[in-house]
């Protein structure tokens, strides 16, 4: 099964130093053997199991297995042999402190693609053979050396170990401990497998079939293969290879990540893992709540401004524009009323501190005289909407009918609470109206903070509305206009319209003779601070993402350093290079996501915090899912310098790690 011809090993050191850790060995070591490899500490023992197992590759000679050359393999071909022939027991049980027992039996299995069922069968069958059905869950702190290593031989089966490879397997154990696992070796070689032992103790070369004696890297002695009157049994793995598809890579990778996370929570390890993840997580809720905010004061500024009505351009004179302008008139009203995306206009006058009578009530208040009025009904809670009665209809306004709406503050003015003021009459000047309606108080108007807030809101509501028409013709005598209101189709064209509006202007009047306001323009400042918020904010994240990614890079590194015997446990149980890399960066993926997820609930926590505080925030989905993306993209990538210096090491020299 095994041959080896004029092997030989030998190391170079950095300073040039050459030793020769095995010189010329020829061996054969048949299927189903159980062989016993001594010799004295130096004699080269521990290279040639090594060799054996695929570990390391002699610098001279020839190893077949099973009739086949195998000294020239690269790194996958020689983790697929480890996976498919090898099982290692090492004297000082080499199982990964952060897993369980069985996770530890499982490992190889998981690099040879076994299904989760029948892998978790697999190493239950295994555990309880060797009596360990109860202790499945232990860390391996929590056994004792025999328990310990009972657990690396389950692992050593967990893809069938055709050769079992113990180096000095009860070096750490006492005689008790060690008779068990001898015990265990020879039924493994009862069953066909292909045991070598390396060992130092004549006993233990005793109790083999077959004893090699290793001296200065050479072969002294050999008590010969052992006759059988039939061949050992076929011994081949318990299962066959498979790929693992994207999905199932994808899967293992998390699943390794939190593992890897676990471990990183475990004393002595934490901060390691406390680190980038806190780093992260100051980055994501700085980042949502830089943006939250922003958007908190857009819709502020929109929510008061809507009060104005975003459907509507204010349109007033402007004398500057033409010295011969002499205000507003209908002709302006119908010029603006053909421009595209406005679909109506309103006239506009008023006249503040007008006397309206009532019986024997006369009170002072401000008389607005346009139409259209039915439209400020859609323009959100802080428009004009009304309350009793109907709105001026245009057929009024154009029939010059003598009807009127009133504030609210008007009507406290003019009517006791429990009167109906609807269908009765008032004087405005001497002209006599009858009331329509009443309109709802209108609200919000300036800021609360305000100390003449209430006479502000006041001033609002104190104003009776009547048609136009009306107004210019039997009120005030005069068809100057005071302004035009232009309701718009589309208010997002708000600013287009009105660039449309001021050349109808020039048109008419041969100079720009118009004065716009529309709550789009004023929202501007508003669009502006959203988006300094959302640059600022993100900058600030992207710089505590950058820092705590450069961090994590240097703690990658030093955890690689910290973790090399791990990386070559693993690569004895069967890893490929690309699974340590995969290893890593799957840890790393974890660590990003965990701090995303931890900022995404800081975020959540302090948002409540700055409302109270007086910071309006307003979250929506993507800037939950955006500053986590970005914590996973950038964090991810800047792990593959050391995943890759990882996956990189030899084997040999990472397990020998302490």
């Amino acid at each position: 099964m095994i041959e080896l011809e004029q092997v030989s090993r030998i190391f170079e050191s950095d300073e040039g130093l050459r030793v020769e850790a095995l010189r010329d060995v020829s061996l054969s070591i048949g299927r189903g053997e159980y062989v016993c490899i001594t010799g004295p500490s130096g004699s080269g023992k521990t290279t040639l199991m090594n060799i054996l197992g695929f570990l390391d590759s002699p610098s001279s000679g020839t190893y077949r297995l099973s009739r086949k050359e195998a000294q020239h393999l690269d790194a996958d071909s020689r983790a697929w042999l480890r996976r498919r022939f090898c099982g290692f027991v090492f004297q000082n049980y080499n199982l990964i402190g952060s897993l369980s027992a069985f996770e530890n039996v499982e490992l190889p299995a998981r690099y040879s693609g076994l299904a989760k069922t029948a892998r978790a069968d697999r190493t239950t069958q295994l555990l309880g053979q060797l009596g360990l059905a109860d202790r499945m869950d232990f860390k391996p702190s929590e056994l004792s050396g025999g328990e310990q290593q009972r657990v690396s031989i389950a692992r050593a089966l967990m893809n069938g170990g055709a050769v079992i490879l113990a180096d000095e397997p009860t070096g750490a154990l006492n005689q008790e401990h060690g008779k068990e696992v001898l015990e265990a070796l020879r039924k493994l070689h009862l069953q066909g497998h292909t045991v070598v032992i390396v060992s130092h103790s004549p006993a233990i070369a005793a109790g083999a079939e077959r004893r090699i004696g290793l001296r200065g890297g050479r072969i002294v002695s050999d008590s010969g293969r052992v006759s059988r009157r039939k061949p050992a049994p076929n011994f081949e793995p318990n299962h066959n290879e498979r790929a693992i598809g994207l999905l199932g890579g994808l899967v293992e990778a998390i699943h390794s990540g939190f593992l890897a996370l676990r471990q990183g929570l475990e004393p002595g390890m934490r901060l390691r893992t406390i680190l980038p993840v806190t780093s992260v997580l100051l980055s994501v809720s700085l980042g949502i709540l830089a943006w939250g905010t922003g958007n908190g004061i857009y819709e502020f500024g929109s929510e008061r401004l809507n009060s104005m009505g975003f459907d509507t351009i204010s349109i007033m004179p402007d004398s500057t524009g033409s010295g011969s302008f002499e205000g507003l008139s209908l002709t302006d009203a119908e010029i603006i009323e053909q421009v595209d995306n406005v679909r109506a206009v309103s006239p506009r006058y008023y006249r503040r501190g007008v006397m309206v009578r009532r019986s024997d009530v006369s009170v002072e208040t401000n008389i607005s005289a346009f139409v259209d009025l039915g439209a400020k009904e859609r323009r959100g809670k802080s428009g004009y909407r009304i309350a009793q009665g109907d709105f001026i209809t245009e057929d009024e306004d154009r029939e010059l009918q003598q009807v009127a709406l009133l504030g609210s503050v008007a009507r406290e003015k003019l009517f006791q609470p429990a009167d109906d003021p609807i269908g009765q009459q008032i004087l405005i000047g001497n002209v006599p109206f009858r009331i329509k309606g009443v309109l709802k108080r209108r609200t919000n108007i300036g800021r609360e903070e305000q100390s003449n807030y209430r006479e502000i809101e006041d001033n609002a509501n104190d104003w009776v509305f009547v048609p136009f028409k009306t107004a210019s013709t039997v009120l005030f005598g005069t068809e100057k206009l005071k302004g035009i209101l232009a309701f718009l189709h589309n208010s997002d064209r708000a600013a287009e319209t009105v660039s449309e509006i001021r050349d109808a202007g020039v048109r008419l009047h041969g100079g720009d003779v118009y004065f716009f306001e529309y709550p789009q323009k004023l929202l501007r400042p508003f669009r502006v601070a959203r988006q300094q918020l959302w640059l600022s904010g993100g900058a600030l994240a992207g710089v505590a993402l950058l820092a705590g990614n450069i961090g994590h890079l240097v703690i990658m590194q030093m955890s690689v350093r910290g973790r090399r015997r791990e990386i070559g446990i693993r690569m004895a149980a069967g890893a490929r290079p690309q699974d340590i890399l995969r290893q890593f960066l799957s840890e790393a993926l974890v660590v990003s996501f965990a701090g995303g997820l931890l900022g995404l609930v800081v975020a959540l926590a302090c948002a409540p915090l700055l409302v109270f505080f007086g910071l309006p925030v307003s979250l929506e989905w993507w800037m939950f899912a955006f500053p986590v993306m970005c914590a996973i993209v950038c964090g991810v990538p800047i792990s593959v310098i050391p995943a890759r210096g990882a996956a990189k090491l030899d084997p040999v020299t990472a397990i020998a790690q302490s």
